[in-house]
């Protein structure tokens, strides 16, 4: 969102678009990632944020690609993004199918992204 013209496309596979439970279950981590800072709106790392901002700016937006797993600990933070993105009028393919936090359902929803990241390979 911080470089739209150097993206056409992006994808994400069980993203952590908010980060307050990360914060909450290690805060170690959360601050070796954000630093000290408690809040993260308005910052480079606020994603929801950056999405509207691009949004209200007239650039060309990417065309975004979201999987999540219906079991993954993130499935709902994943909607709310997802739901999100849609009412801003982002481009937006969404799939969700059974399946948790791991590579069992990354491998594959790596492949359904890349066709149709590049539909005609």
């Amino acid at each position: 969102f911080n470089h739209p013209e150097r993206f056409a496309a992006a994808a994400s596979f069980s993203g952590s678009f908010e980060n307050r439970w990360l914060e909450k279950s290690s805060p170690e981590e959360y601050q070796f990632i954000f630093g000290k800072r408690e809040d993260l709106a308005g910052t480079e790392d606020d994603l929801a944020g950056k999405a509207k901002e691009l949004a209200e700016s007239g650039k060309d937006k990417p065309r975004l690609y979201m999987g999540c797993g219906t079991e993954d600990f993130l499935y709902d933070v994943n909607v709310e993004y997802r739901d999100m993105l849609k009412d801003l009028g982002y481009d937006l393919t969404y799939n969700e199918r059974p399946g948790v936090h791991n590579w069992d359902f990354w491998d594959p929803e790596i492949q359904t992204a890349l066709k149709w990241m590049f539909p005609e390979r």
